[in-house]
């Protein structure tokens, strides 16, 4: 009997180790996505591409895509090859701040397991973008249309994409106090010191760096203490726009514009030459002050000192390049008979030697004068003076594909010239290492290639510090 009731047992335990029934495990596929770059700066655009991979088999997707409206801007979609040429496809509208895009074939046979890209998103970022990160976030928000050929859910897991919005740095000056919040990087700043009153200051509409803010209704251009306001005009649906790297701002018919800046006596409008128009439509526009056209520059002189200037409506669209208050002597665009230069005994080098003390001279045709690289910054720029005593002593050192240019700081430590490009940017900066020059002997200038252009370093217009100009952007007089 116990022999029996223990064989009975045995097969009780036999039995029970039996599994009663097994359970597959769910087959997940993968929608992700990829952005072509991931650190982008205001003004750029980028694509995202939305992939799939590991498909379990499925006759219909749907896929939704969040974004911040407040950095980035939708502006097309593009159908992928994965699913080219079967079922339907469509996207939503492009609304602020989400999209989706919805494939099926109800009328299919069996699964599909395409891989590959679904679609591609391309995105500008704002103007006003904060510096920061931000997700673009993939999701399925109705899984019913996520299914296969037997209408059961399909399984995916959804990895989202992000890009990093990096901000330049601030020199921008909007006024006197000390404003901890710049409208331009978001980031503490201190306020550079204010112009004295009356002194020279130049505005570059050229430079996008410039514009410190856009909107449909309002931009704002601020450099070297000058402020320019451009309100929209009540028939219009835009403020204005800027034409892209090395072309001027355009100011719309019937905006308004506004020039601020302290202790002005006199204004100077270069305006872009591609019509004889500009000039004349924005003269007859300014209501202070006395105002005279001379080709595409427009001068407005006041019988006292002002600290802003009001246009309430132009008379047309005006395009310029730049804005000069209180001008030492000319200004405009026309070019001025200089007195000769004075070298203080310093002559040009038609070759480049090590050993030999030099300095970076710039003989600026429309000032008339030979302006020197002090070997400190302003800005984005290299400072200058008109006196030689002043100009830091410049060394060259030969290496392979030309030169390097050299020099010791205040403080002892060897600095060199490097001109490169930030975005759609191309600037002069002090590194530790170098840009490799090559000496143009027909303008006694010195080029390098900065990013994906031939740059040369010098000044050009009315400017009289040391930067950064595109080798197609120079003209005869440059």
């Amino acid at each position: 009997m116990k022999k029996l009731l223990s064989v009975m047992l045995s097969l009780l335990l036999l039995i029970s180790c039996i599994p009663l029934g097994a359970v597959a495990a769910a087959s997940y596929g993968a929608v992700y996505g990829t952005v072509d770059k991931s650190a982008v700066e205001r003004g750029d655009t980028f694509t995202m591409s939305v992939n799939m991979a590991n498909n379990p088999g499925l006759v219909c997707w749907l896929i939704d895509v969040d974004f911040d409206s407040a950095a980035l801007e939708l502006v097309s979609q593009t159908k992928g090859d994965a699913f080219n040429g079967i079922g339907s496809f469509s996207f939503g509208p492009m609304k602020a701040g989400y999209t989706n895009a919805l494939w099926y074939d109800f009328l299919a046979m069996e699964n599909y397991t395409n891989n590959g890209q679904l679609f591609s998103l391309t995105f500008r970022v704002k103007e006003d973008a904060p510096a920061g990160d931000y997700p673009i976030t993939l999701y399925c928000s109705d899984w019913d249309n996520m299914c296969n050929i037997d209408f059961e859910r399909a399984n995916f897991n959804f990895t989202s994409a992000s890009v990093t919005v990096t901000a330049p740095a601030c020199e921008h000056v909007h006024d006197n106090e000390h404003d901890a919040d710049c409208n331009v990087c978001g980031a503490i700043r201190e306020v550079p010191d204010v112009p004295v009153a009356g002194s020279e200051a130049t505005i570059d509409f050229t430079d996008k760096a410039n514009r410190v803010s856009y909107s449909t209704e309002q931009q704002v251009w601020a450099q070297n203490g000058i402020t320019v306001t451009n309100d929209k005009a009540g028939s219009t649906t835009n403020v204005g726009d800027y034409g892209g790297e090395g072309y001027p701002a355009r100011f719309y018919k019937s905006s308004a514009l506004t020039i601020e800046y302290t202790g002005m006596t006199k204004i100077v409008f270069n305006c872009d030459d591609y019509k004889a128009t500009y000039a004349t439509d924005l003269a007859a526009s300014i209501t202070t002050g006395t105002v005279t056209v001379d080709g595409t520059v427009v001068t407005v002189v006041f019988d006292a000192p002002v600290d802003s200037l009001f246009i309430e409506a132009l008379a047309a669209q005006v395009r310029v390049d730049s804005i000069v208050v209180n001008p030492s002597e000319g200004g405009g665009n026309e070019p001025v008979d200089p007195e000769p230069p004075v070298t203080d005994n310093w002559t040009v080098a038609t070759e480049l030697k090590a050993g030999v003390v030099y300095k970076l001279g710039m003989d600026q045709i429309t000032k008339g004068a030979v302006y020197y690289f002090t070997g400190v910054m302003s800005g984005y720029y290299g400072a200058t003076d008109t006196n030689a005593a002043l100009a830091t002593d410049m060394y060259v050192e030969i290496v392979s594909g030309g030169y390097k240019l050299c020099f010791f700081d205040a403080s002892g430590v060897k600095q060199y010239i490097q001109l490169y490009q930030s975005g759609t940017h191309y600037n002069f900066t002090l590194a530790a290492e170098g840009s490799v020059f090559t000496l143009d002997t027909e303008r006694n200038a010195l080029y390098t290639t900065a990013g994906d252009a031939i740059c040369y370093m010098g000044t050009y217009g009315n400017y009289v510090t040391v930067g950064t100009l595109k080798a197609d952007k120079l003209k005869d007089t440059d």
